[in-house]
């Protein structure tokens, strides 16, 4: 079930191909215009509530011609997938992202040109991709004290893993049945995870918890179970990263979502997770405690991405300051 009114979608579908229609009627060539939602950070600002928003100004209206030569590829891809799209939602059924591509991959080339089609549907039509009925297989993984019902109605037990379970494609289809945990712990990588499962850390007598993990930077399957979860449970969330760059970005992409221009990105966020660490400030008092192979250097990339992350209107004091000890890391 779309979290938008599946058939208002439908009927901005079809008013799409009514205004095609139009102009191919009157010999003109059509052209599709959308919105951009954001480029760059600089396009972004923070509400009150510490939300990232976009500015007035970083709306940028962006055309597709069909008469321009370098565009024809995309613009019939954007108007097949509109067509599959809306037999989707009147059957109600769901397409995996990879299913779409390989419907016709003369067409549309790539894996990867598919996905930006449907990113530019996505503002087009002013709903997320979720609401479109179509997934795209996740790599997180949860573990810990949570029963749901997921898409097919099957009961999962998050509870009893071996090595934890697939967060579910279609999570708005899911249903929580009952959770006695007391926080959730969102963790960066996969091997830390696994530790912690085989720690056995969700059965830490009087604190039960749900653990989470994106494997690395994560999906936006995993970003939008972790928000219903948030949602539903009512209970506090904590974040565990590495101490370098990468896993502030991470962190920050759970807490405040991301420049990516499609529509529901900046939807799919969780301000309350709190960052417990490690913090880049607290790897001296440790370091004599650490094995050798847990110490990286920091390469030029690595130092970009941390001089991008305090140019961002998302980077608060607290957070500046462990940016800034991320820097001086060998």
């Amino acid at each position: 079930m779309s979290i938008f009114d599946t058939a208002h979608i439908v009927q901005a579908i079809e008013i799409f191909f009514l205004e095609m229609f139009k102009k191919l009627s009157m010999g003109d060539l059509p052209v599709i215009e959308y919105d951009l939602l954001g480029e760059a950070w600089t396009d972004f600002r923070l509400d009150e509530e510490g939300r990232l928003e976009l500015k007035p100004d970083g709306v940028r209206r962006k055309r597709i011609s069909l008469g321009r030569r370098e565009s024809i590829r995309r613009f019939v891809s954007i108007v097949r997938l509109m067509g599959q799209i809306k037999r989707l939602l009147v059957e109600d059924t769901y397409a995996n992202m990879r299913d779409l591509y390989y419907q016709n991959v003369l067409l549309y080339g790539s894996q990867e040109a598919v996905n930006s089609a449907i990113k530019t549907i996505t503002l087009i039509l002013k709903v997320p991709r979720r609401s479109l009925n179509i997934t795209a297989s996740g790599k997180g993984l949860i573990a810990g004290h949570l029963l749901f019902l997921d898409e097919a109605g099957v009961q999962v037990d998050c509870l009893h893993t071996i090595s934890g379970i697939p967060v579910p494609p279609a999570v708005e289809e899911i249903e929580i049945l009952h959770s006695s945990a007391k926080f959730i712990l969102v963790v960066e990588k996969d091997t830390a995870f696994q530790q912690l499962r085989e720690d056995d850390i969700c059965w830490i007598e009087g604190y039960p918890c749900i653990m989470i993990t994106g494997k690395g930077y994560p999906d936006e399957a995993t970003r939008y179970f972790l928000m219903k979860l948030v949602e539903v449970l009512q209970i506090p969330v904590y974040s565990v990263t590495d101490a370098d760059p990468h896993g502030i970005e991470i962190m920050c992409m759970y807490r405040y979502g991301t420049k990516a221009p499609h529509f529901g990105n900046l939807s799919l966020v969780v301000p309350e997770i709190r960052w417990l660490g490690v913090m880049p400030s607290e790897v001296s008092k440790y370091i004599e405690y650490l094995p050798e192979e847990a110490l990286v250097a920091l390469t030029d990339k690595d130092r970009n991405l941390a001089l991008d992350i305090l140019h961002r209107p998302c980077c608060p004091d607290g957070m500046r300051i462990e940016v800034s000890y991320s820097q001086r890391q060998d």
